[in-house]
């Protein structure tokens, strides 16, 4: 077992130990090397040793346990070793030797996923296409020419022009679908059963489009695209106008006019793009089949609208800012722009995942002193994102997301939702502190025609863009008209099995609760009974609710919701997937 730490000048001094071999047991009699830098002064590398003569090491100082297998990491508050079952306290001694390098990295405990985009590029993508429409007037009055617009399809338009199907991307991608849902795109056997896997975005059937947002360094008219204004060819740079959500969707409709799509059979994005999704049945009501709205909102929150001020906030106190002229001086607000990202990272991330992932565990740097392996990431993270991607960008299109709010000069919120009446499917992840599942289980609870799926996941927000296998079969079975949410669709096979309509009726009154009036309601029932367990499950592992509450979100009667009540929390204790 060797152990070794470099901490950092005015940090409690730390170890980190690592085991050889898989098994917990050490050697009788085997000398055990501890190697660590007190934070006492800066390069004070000590070496203690000491023999354990019992097999298994238990604590250090008597207070902090080392771990028997892997790697962890323990407080140094005192000098000594003691050995499980001998209560024998050992003493060491240090001398002062060199620092050596961890003769192999730190295992992972758990794979946290980075950037999306880690080989992309600021610019046109190859393979994307793209296309100017002469004007366009911004819901703020602003009115451009000749704006750039970069898009993406695949498949084919059909001879009716209705087999449009339009994916919005979230705020960093591109317009590349196959970059960054690559198990959601392809093309499905037409001889296939519609019971098999296949792609939920089917590109022998659907003719998909993905536009690039303007505002965006990828290809679209942005603050680094040469402004049409300017005499000197120079970039739009800190002119370039804020887009609303809306005004995304009404330029992609020019778009779509110029390709001769005439109908959209569904409209579907993730984060950013779930707005697009949501605000193109708002504005294209008829134009629109179907909408699938994955780990979004019906307007952004004050919570949100705050996470994303501090990242404008670090690019703007950039010395580099230069109020947005930073290319004109030949500077760029690098640093500010990597914070900014950081800080991002984090909201797309779960604290759970991070905290697996992580250990509290230290990353040695080339000068020789240390880091918490999490900062490492984050500082990583933070120069991968300068290589991609423009501050005056990043500021547009956060602020764009702060826009957005699908009742805008529509009239009330909840009256705007119920009056868009698209078969959706929302999609939330449990473990989403950027937009919380609440998010979307208020929209599932106004849309008259939505049905609700939870993706359980500790990765947070980006688990969109992580557990794609599973959003995939998840929109397939929606796309097919089957129910999307598993737990649902259990209790539908099983009374599907029953031999009459009266036994059927029972099975799903025990297995869903007892609101279910007649057999002709089942599938809806169903869903919308689905979506009442999950939001109790969800409250219920969060938090100790008021019985009021839980009594709101829950009818048709008290006694069934005692009832459902009931069913939840013992499903939650045994531990099993809710049906």
């Amino acid at each position: 077992m060797q152990m070794q730490h470099c901490a950092l000048p005015g940090y409690a001094a730390t170890a980190l130990v690592r085991t050889v071999g898989s098994g917990s047991e050490l050697p009788r009699k085997r000398e055990i090397e501890i190697t660590m830098r007190f934070a006492g002064g800066p390069g004070r590398n000590v070496k203690a040793t000491g023999r354990v003569k019992n097999v298994l090491l238990s604590k250090m100082s008597a207070r902090h346990s080392l771990a028997a297998r892997g790697l962890s990491h323990t407080p140094l508050l005192g000098a000594g070793l003691r050995a499980r079952g001998s209560g024998t306290h050992m003493p060491v001694q240090a001398v002062a030797v060199p620092m050596r390098p961890m003769d192999t990295p730190s295992p992972a405990k758990q794979t946290i996923p980075g950037d999306h985009m880690a080989n992309a590029k600021a610019g046109l993508p190859d393979g994307v296409n793209s296309m100017v429409v002469d004007r366009f007037t911004l819901d703020s009055g602003v009115e451009m020419r000749d704006v750039l617009v970069a898009y993406s399809t695949y498949g084919t338009l059909n001879d009716a022009a209705d087999n449009g199907v339009i994916v919005g991307h979230s705020l960093t991608s591109n317009s590349n679908v196959h970059e960054w849902w690559p198990q959601m795109l392809g093309s499905n056997d037409p001889t296939s059963s519609k019971d098999e896997s296949g792609f939920c975005l089917d590109t022998a059937e659907d003719f998909v489009i993905c536009c690039n947002f303007c505002g965006s360094p990828y290809g679209s008219a942005s603050p680094v695209t040469v402004s049409p204004e300017r005499s000197d060819a120079g970039c739009y740079g800190a002119d370039f106008p804020v887009f609303t959500i809306r005004d995304h969707v009404r330029l992609q409709k020019k778009v779509l006019d110029r390709l001769g799509v005439k109908q959209l059979r569904l409209a579907i994005g993730g984060s950013m793009g779930g707005m697009i999704a949501l605000e193109w049945g708002a504005t294209y009501p008829e134009y629109v089949g179907q909408m699938i709205l994955i780990a979004s909102c019906g307007r952004h929150s004050d919570w949100a609208i705050g996470l994303g001020q501090v990242q404008r906030a670090a690019i703007t106190s950039d010395q580099s800012f230069h109020d947005g002229r930073y290319a004109e001086l030949g500077s760029k607000p690098e640093r500010g722009l990597a914070n900014a990202r950081m800080m991002a990272m984090l909201t797309y991330r779960a604290p759970s995942s991070v905290d697996e992932k992580f250990g509290r565990s230290f990353t040695e740097l080339s000068c020789g002193s240390s880091i918490y392996a999490v900062e490492s990431y984050l500082r990583y993270q933070g120069e991968k994102f300068i290589g991609r991607f423009d501050a005056n960008c990043y500021l547009g299109l956060t602020a764009s997301l702060d826009t957005h709010n699908v009742a805008a000069g529509r009239g009330d919120y909840r009256e705007v939702l119920q009056s868009i009446s698209h078969k959706t499917l929302i999609v939330g992840i449990d473990s989403d502190m950027l937009y919380p599942i609440e998010l979307q289980m208020e929209l599932a609870q106004h849309l008259p025609n939505a049905s609700m799926h939870t993706i359980k996941s500790p990765h947070g927000h980006d688990s969109f863009l992580i557990e794609i296998d599973s959003l995939n079969e998840t929109i397939l079975r929606f796309r097919r008209g089957l129910n999307p949410s598993s737990a649902a669709a259990a209790a539908e096979e099983l009374a599907a099995s029953c031999a009459s309509p009266e036994e059927r009726d029972r099975v799903l009154k025990v297995a869903l609760g007892d609101a279910l009036q007649t057999s002709e309601q089942s599938v809806k029932e169903i869903l919308r009974l689905n979506l009442k367990l999950q939001a109790m499950e969800a409250k219920l592992r969060a938090t100790n609710i008021p019985k009021e509450e839980l009594c709101e979100l829950c009818t048709p009667s008290l006694e069934n919701l005692r009832e459902m009540d009931r069913r939840v929390v013992e499903r939650i204790r045994q531990k099993k997937t809710p049906w």
